[in-house]
């Protein structure tokens, strides 16, 4: 990984420097609970109010006086659930803490981590003496970015299983972290293997047989079905060989560079009026001075994946560049 002289390498995010007077003390970010958790917490006690009260009227036509009641019981028992979820996080320059209503924080210095491993969708950050604490990003506001946050921050040798190789392949790309959890640098990826494979084993499948019904057919039928074959399969190798691409996220823009192109495009994020993607996130269309079709997040492994769509997302947001979804973009 390169590394610039003014920007701390992304594996010793935990070490510290002393401060200047142009650099803040300490750096906190708050992950808050999701509004999605927020919401369902105040929907639920409505949604399972209505659920009965329709129950009721098609078994016995009326909604009996005890069954508000009943619902307030059943939501005052979730409330040790609903306790659970309302987690809220805070990382600074010198530690990582959670908190819950009514309790307080509990707090571990990055220097005393010495083990983060990922159980499902929550992630359990063990320190030296025994504490721990267990989170759970996708309940969090902004929780994507808390996990990134861990994987710069923490030495490699702590994190162990999808996250160590998380962690490895995002510190061999020539990128760095900001001190406000932001990214810098340049993001260069190439579609997953799988995809390649995938088109070039069809794209082949196809050309074969469409020859082998031309060749054998007797029929005008034979021979129009077989170049049908041919036609498909010539799109899907080209396919295969758009899929060669590199995409390339930096500061400066978002681009590509084509199998055998000696020179990337690129478009400027100062150029750029939009990107435009589809439904599922496998293709990008940068829209400005150029315009072109670039591989997704979706087609990307998936470190690259996470880390390119919070790359764009902050790259669009400092340079007020929207990116809007398009149903004609079919994949």
């Amino acid at each position: 990984m390169t590394v610039q002289s003014n920007v701390p390498p992304l594996s010793r995010g935990h070490m510290r420097n002393r401060a200047t007077p142009s650099q803040p003390l300490v750096e906190v970010e708050f992950y808050r609970p999701s509004p999605l958790v927020a919401l369902t917490i105040l929907l639920f006690p409505v949604v399972v109010t209505l659920i009965g009260a329709i129950v009721f009227l098609n078994i016995t036509g009326a909604i009996p006086i005890w069954l508000p009641f009943l619902m307030i019981a059943l939501w005052i028992l979730c409330l040790p659930v609903f306790w659970l979820v309302m987690q809220s996080a805070r990382t600074t320059t010198h530690d990582f803490a959670t908190g819950r209503p009514l309790r307080p924080w509990t707090t571990l210095s990055w220097e005393t981590i010495e083990r983060v491993e990922q159980s499902g969708l929550s992630i359990r950050a063990t320190a030296s003496d025994g504490r721990h604490i267990t989170f759970t990003p996708f309940l969090l506001r902004d929780g994507a970015r808390l996990r990134r946050e861990f994987l710069f921050r923490l030495p490699q040798h702590v994190l162990t299983g999808s996250l160590a190789q998380e962690a490895n392949k995002i510190f061999t790309m020539d990128i760095q972290t900001k001190p406000d959890g932001g990214i810098s640098g340049t993001l260069r990826a190439r579609p997953r293997l799988f995809w390649r494979n995938l088109f070039a084993g069809i794209g082949s499948l196809l050309l074969i047989a469409g020859v082998g019904i031309i060749v054998l057919a007797g029929s005008i039928a034979g021979t129009l079905i077989g170049a049908g074959c041919i036609v498909m399969g010539g799109v899907a190798l080209a396919l295969f060989f758009w899929l060669l691409q590199e995409v390339q996220v930096s500061e400066k823009g978002l681009g590509r560079k084509m199998f055998l192109s000696r020179q990337a495009d690129i478009q400027a994020w100062e150029d750029m009026d939009m990107i435009e993607h589809s439904s599922r996130e496998y293709m990008l269309r940068p829209r400005g001075k150029q315009r072109f079709f670039c591989a997704g997040p979706a087609l990307l492994p998936a470190a690259e994946r996470d880390l390119m769509r919070a790359y764009l997302h902050q790259c669009s947001d400092e340079h007020g560049v929207p990116i809007v979804r398009r149903a004609w973009i079919i994949v």
